[in-house]
Parts: structure tokens; sequence; C-alpha cells
């Protein structure tokens, strides 16, 4: 995965990825116009007091990711996030009897779906882009470079507790007739086990569901300190769903990670725990990660 700097603008990329045919990003909080404490690149619109201000904040910031990018007019398709396993479809260029939609039209649609509750969106309608937001959660990019549909998936522990990420490749199986072992993945910054502690509860109750498939997501970092206490576990949000996608059928050499830590790189990434949950903070900002295929209608085949 590499970091890049265009037109003032930090993100990452999968390179893998975008070398199959597809724009990704994972953007970092550099470059934008946001106010602190959700400087600069903020992509949230809930958090502070002024929510129509963060929300043309926002739209300024993803004019600036696209112009980074070269997408003219960026939009990125978002849902409301709820920590859950539910994968929604769009592709807003369906054509109803009477004609393909509108600009207009098409714009209808990904208001309405901002509206709807869930984790993950796919899509395999060309130059369309998905995304989620994150501030510790983990982002996972989905690509499919025969079908070219995408996937942008949001896991944070519930998600990746009830599977989201395995939902997400069954939803482009399903839908677009995409073959886990064709599926390319980028999984972006997130908290790391560095600042990520858990008790030994929450152990428990992955290894009841998943069992020995856990064992390299988990690492205990300190003993009991007397009887009746429980130890701390650091948990690997980004080792838990390779693990999943790997079981799901995606190859190992198909699985990118960044192995940047939200938490520890204040500079570059909003962080939730830290800024919030460790400091006291009132709010933090969102990075937005997001995936469009390219509008080349030529598929390999695989």
């Amino acid at each position: 995965m590499e970091c890049r700097t265009e037109k003032g603008v930090r993100y990452l990329t999968s390179d893998a990825i975008e070398a199959e045919g597809s724009v990704n990003a994972f953007a970092t909080r550099v470059g934008g116009v946001s106010g602190a404490p959700y400087d600069t690149l903020n992509f949230g619109v809930v958090s502070g007091d002024n929510p129509e201000g963060a929300s043309r904040q926002r739209a300024l910031n993803m004019r600036r990711l696209g112009t980074a990018l070269g997408v003219e007019s960026l939009r990125c398709a978002l849902v409301t996030q709820v920590h859950g396993n539910t994968v929604v479809k769009f592709d807003p260029t369906e054509e109803p009897e009477s004609g393909a939609p509108t600009k207009t039209e098409a714009l209808s649609k990904t208001e309405a779906l901002a509206k709807i509750e869930a984790d993950a969106i796919i899509s395999a309608t060309p130059s369309t882009a998905v995304g989620i937001l994150t501030a510790d959660c983990l982002p996972i990019l989905l690509f499919d470079p025969v079908t070219g549909a995408v996937g942008a998936v949001h896991a944070g522990w519930r998600g990746t507790y009830a599977r989201i990420v395995v939902n997400a490749v069954e939803a482009m199986a399903k839908e677009y007739g995409s073959k886990s072992g064709n599926i390319r993945t980028a999984l972006g910054p997130c908290i790391g086990p560095c600042c990520y502690t858990v008790q030994e509860e929450f152990y428990e109750k992955f290894l009841a569901a998943f069992g020995s498939s856990i064992d390299d997501s988990f690492k205990f970092v300190s003993e009991s300190a007397g009887e009746g206490s429980e130890r701390s576990v650091a948990f690997d949000l980004q080792s838990a769903n390779k693990a999943q996608l790997l079981e799901a059928g995606v190859g190992p050499a198909n699985i990118d990670l960044s192995g940047e830590c939200t938490s520890c790189n204040a500079d570059l990434f909003f962080s939730y725990r830290r800024d919030v949950t460790s400091r006291g903070g009132s709010g933090t900002g969102r990075q937005l990660s997001m995936i469009m295929a390219t509008a080349s209608s030529d598929r390999r085949c695989v």
C-alpha cells in the first residue's frame, strides 16, 4: 500500500488494486478545509455543534479528494453505519423501463442511500464510488477485476464478530457473479493491537464463535492482577478480518494490509479512542475510504 500526496491531499492507496482497474483511496486527515478540532480533511457530518457547516465542508473536502485522484466532481455513495452486518447494493445507472436516469435522479438515489442503515455497499456500475467512514474501525475495499464489482466495508469489532466482510464477499457473488478467488482486497488504517486492548471476556466471545481461526488476532498483554480480575488482551482488527477473507476464499496474495494505526498517528488520522475515550474530547472527525471501478468495459478472464 502506498501513501501519496496530490494537490496537498494525503491518502493511502492499494496500488495492486489500482493496477487492476480501480480508483481507491484511504483518506488521511491532511489536505482539507475543516477547522479544529476536526482539521482538516474531515468527512463526518455529525461531529461538533454545526452539522450544516460540517456538511458544506464535507462537500469541499470531497471535491479536494476528487481533484487529488483525478476524478472530476467526485460523489461517493455512503450509508448510515450502525456496526451491523447488512450489505446494500447500489447501481444508480440501472435503467428503468422509461430510460436511463438523469444526473438529478442519480443524485437523489445517492441521498436516499445515505439514510439506509448498513455497513457495506457494493456496486458494479463503472465510475460509481462507494465508501465508508471510520475513526478507528477498519475500512475494507473490495474489487473484482473480472466483473468490475466493488465494495466498501465498515468493520468495527461488532461488524467483525457479525462477519460483515464475509457478507460483502457473498453479496458480490450473488449480485454480480464474483468469484471470491478473483476478489482483490485492501484493509486500511484502523486502531492497531498496540492501542486496542479488551477484556478476556471479549476474547472468550470471539473464541466461542470462531475457534482457533482467531488465534493470531489476540495477544494477552497483562496477567491477572488478583483473584477475580481479568487479563487484558490486545485485539488486531486487521488480522481478524484477514482470517475471515481467507475463509471466504480470497487468496492471501489478494489481501493488501496498510499496517497503519489510527490511534498512534494523530498527525494523519482521526481516532475515536484517542480523541474521545482517552482524552475526554467532545468528538472526532472521520476518514473516508472509497473505491470505484474505472469506466472501461474490458474485463480480464481469470
